[in-house]
């Protein structure tokens, strides 16, 4: 039996609103006020040692007088999900771990989805690891307004998951793991993957990271990417990457789009250098070339060239600026970053961030409609700016704001607040 129990309760209120002002349009103003609350509750030892219950959940309603997703329709909309409902278990010694219920898939190839059902993972003394789901896959939101085909069910993407993971580690010098994910929908497969880590850690000369997702029913490679990080001297890391990517076949086999989307792969190659100037001053350069699919069966090169200067004053004084420009062939882009970060020492905190992105169009080009709206307004800028302040250990609020003019929009203004409160309570 459990010496003592402990019980954990987290809650956000949020508040979220909105103006938009699509550029092809000056009487089309969008406007969207937001309500949420959300609720984490978790509690360990519930009468046997190791066993855990958590469960966290938002409810919330939308009130604007145009929402941007369906503006013929006016007043409340209620929205609410169970994200996560569980029970886990974990043995004495962390040999053996059971989770059941609705929960987040990350092991081998899941990507943050929604699993009802069971996940279990085997540690053997030999640093391997056995890690085994299956269960029904939920859409990420409800809306109890919203009718669902009820004589149609492939409206849901897949309707099950299972799959496992093998990995293995070497203390924290090494980690190898491959992975399987099965995704359905009755007799329909939505997609197969393959999946396999490895990496080496030891050498401060040199550390080795890969990766990759296969495709199994075309077959076909839909990822594939290395990293090498070296740090020869104290300050100066250099870091060299490659990804190969295939987007089409990350789209399920459920879904329409997969019917229009194109076999296209993408090669990146990129190599980065940074260095510590002073205790407080790092900077930075980097640059690389892309491939990208020709009209044809070719591809044809662009490339990123890229520059960062970074000032900090410890873990909570940050200040910086990031240049980057990408050239995609039939149109380029000039990214600027520049952003900050400072902590008072009273409970107070604030960060902001400014952007500008310059466009420039290949005029021979036929762009889509997007890009002719691109070519009118080539100039997008605009800032994110967040405000803190901890009131109590356990409690804190947070008031962040954006605005931003871009070519999808004239405008763009959004205001968020939230209030959290975070206690932890033991021996109950």
């Amino acid at each position: 039996m459990a010496s003592g129990r402990s019980l954990s309760v987290r809650t956000d209120t949020l508040s979220v609103a909105g103006g938009v002002q699509p550029a092809f349009g000056a009487a089309d103003a969008r406007s969207r006020v937001l309500l949420l609350q959300l609720v984490t509750l978790a509690s360990e030892d519930l009468g046997v040692q190791g066993l855990r219950a958590e469960i966290s959940g938002f409810a919330g309603a939308e009130v604007a007088d145009r929402p941007a997703l369906a503006p013929d329709r006016e007043g409340d909309r209620v929205q609410g999900n169970l994200l996560v409902g569980l029970l886990r278990y974990a043995s004495p010694r962390n040999t053996l771990s059971l989770t059941l219920g609705r929960q987040y898939l990350f092991a081998g190839s899941g990507r943050a989805e929604h699993l009802d059902g069971l996940s279990c993972t085997y540690r053997t003394p030999w640093h391997l690891d056995l890690t085994v789901f299956g269960g029904r896959t939920s859409p990420w939101q409800l809306d109890p307004e919203v009718v669902q085909p009820q004589d149609d069910e492939r409206w849901y993407l897949s309707g099950y998951a299972v799959g496992g993971r093998l990995r293995t580690s070497v203390l924290e010098h090494a980690v190898a793991s491959i992975g399987f994910l099965h995704e359905g929908h009755d007799t329909q497969t939505v997609r197969q993957d393959l999946t396999f880590d490895l990496g080496y850690f030891r050498s401060r000369l040199l550390e080795v990271t890969t990766g990759g997702i296969v495709e199994i029913t075309v077959p076909a490679p839909q990822e594939i990417w290395v990293q090498l990080i070296s740090r020869p001297t104290n300050g100066l890391k250099i870091s060299a990457d490659y990804s190969y990517l295939v987007p089409s076949l990350a789209i399920p086999r459920t879904s329409i789009f997969s019917v229009f989307a194109d076999d296209v792969s993408y090669h990146d190659a990129s190599l980065g250098v940074y260095y510590g100037l002073t205790p407080w001053l790092t900077a930075g350069v980097s640059g690389g070339i892309r491939l990208y699919p020709d009209v044809g069966d070719g591809l044809q090169p662009g490339y990123t060239a890229g520059a960062e200067l970074r000032l900090t004053a410890g873990a909570a004084r940050l200040a910086g600026l990031e240049v980057e420009l990408v050239d995609a062939v039939t149109e380029r882009q000039l990214q600027n970053r520049l952003f900050g970060l400072y902590r008072f020492g009273f409970g107070l905190y604030t960060s902001a961030d400014l952007y500008l992105l310059l466009y420039d169009l290949d005029r021979d080009a036929s762009p889509s409609v997007f890009g002719q709206r691109r070519d009118e307004h080539p100039i997008s800028v605009g800032g994110v700016g967040v405000l803190g302040y901890r009131i109590t250990p356990r409690l804190s609020a947070q008031l962040a704001g954006s605005a931003f003019t871009t070519a999808a929009a004239q405008y763009d203004l959004r205001l968020m607040a939230r209030l959290t409160f975070d206690g932890r309570w033991g021996n109950l």
